[in-house]
Formats: C-alpha cells, sequence, structure tokens
C-alpha cells in the first residue's frame, strides 16, 4: 500500500470527491480529509505513482494540489497499534481520543485496525494505559506499542479481561483464538 500527501485542499473538499479523483488511477483503499490537507492510501504502487504525476498542479475548486509520496516524519515517535476499531468510527475521532494524552503525529484507521504515531513515548504508554479496553464508536479498542523487527510487522498479543486477542497479519485485526 502506498500513502500520498494530498496538500492546498480547499476547505469545502470532501473525502469522497477527493476519493473519485484517485481512483481514476486504482483502488484507494483510503481517503482521510483533515482540513487543508489528505492522505489517500492507494493499494498499487504503479498506480500511487501515476495519480502523483497526473494529479500535482491540478486545481481543485480554484486550488492546484500538492499531491507527493507521504514522507515519514515519524523518527522518533511511538507508533502504536489500536485494534478492534469500528466501521464507524474516524480518524479524526480516534487523534483526538489520543490528543488527550499527548501530540499525535501521524493517525490511519486501516479497515477494523489503526496505527497512531505520538511525539513522545511516556505519552504514548499514557494512552496505552488510559485507552486500552475503552469503547469508540461503540466497540472497545485495544491498544498496545508495535513491536517490529528487521522491518516487517509482527503479531501482537493482548490479554485484556480474560480474553486473549492475537492479531497477526495472516489473521486479521480482531481474530480470537480460543485455549
Amino acid at each position: 500500500m502506498v500513502k500520498i500527501f494530498v496538500g492546498n485542499l480547499p476547505g469545502s473538499c470532501p473525502a469522497a470527491d477527493l476519493r473519485v479523483l484517485f481512483e481514476a488511477y486504482g483502488l484507494v483503499n483510503e481517503c482521510d480529509v483533515l482540513g487543508g490537507y489528505a492522505f489517500v492510501h492507494m493499494e498499487k504502487e504503479a498506480e500511487a505513482k501515476r495519480a502523483i504525476l497526473e494529479l500535482r498542479g491540478r486545481p481543485v475548486r480554484g486550488s492546484p494540489l500538492t499531491v507527493e509520496l507521504a514522507t515519514a516524519r515519524l523518527r522518533n515517535a511511538t507508533k502504536l497499534y489500536v485494534g478492534n476499531v469500528a466501521e464507524a468510527a474516524s480518524t479524526r475521532e480516534l487523534q483526538a481520543l489520543f490528543e488527550r494524552h499527548g501530540r499525535v503525529v501521524e493517525c490511519d484507521i486501516v479497515k477494523n485496525y489503526a496505527f497512531v504515531h505520538m511525539e513522545k513515548e511516556r505519552q504514548a504508554l499514557d494512552a496505552i494505559r488510559a485507552l486500552s479496553g475503552t469503547e469508540l464508536a461503540g466497540q472497545r479498542i485495544y491498544v498496545q506499542q508495535l513491536q517490529t523487527g528487521n522491518g516487517r510487522l509482527e503479531p501482537w498479543k493482548f490479554d485484556f479481561s480474560s480474553q486473549t486477542h492475537l492479531l497477526a497479519p495472516s489473521l486479521g485485526a480482531g481474530a480470537h483464538l480460543s485455549d
């Protein structure tokens, strides 16, 4: 999946309109408008690169778009995994929930899980303690610091309320295994 930054959006540009614009170039997995900018996640790299080349500078409601690959400004941020995210939950709601505990550098919902990047590890740990097991959009979310190895995602294990939740890339978010 390729993450694209879209800047210089007019304030009245809804995510649905932006999604349609990018879908002309390929499959769009997610499109989040955050004020004057947005992040669009496209499935294939070649399609994303073509969209970037062809949409850069294109006027939308009078504003020429800034379109480029999203760059990681997250070198020192602490990355959290949020499991069991309701389909009705929005990126804005999730970000606001975590911002009660510190500065959120980036926040992305991907299907029924999300990644939240917090500026400081201490703030991230506070958010884990405070938010894991709380409700968001009618579903109980689970939060844990993301563990990585060799640049690849590894399984996360959760132990909340006598239930063990296991997420592995092959199982999908929120998968439950019984003893």
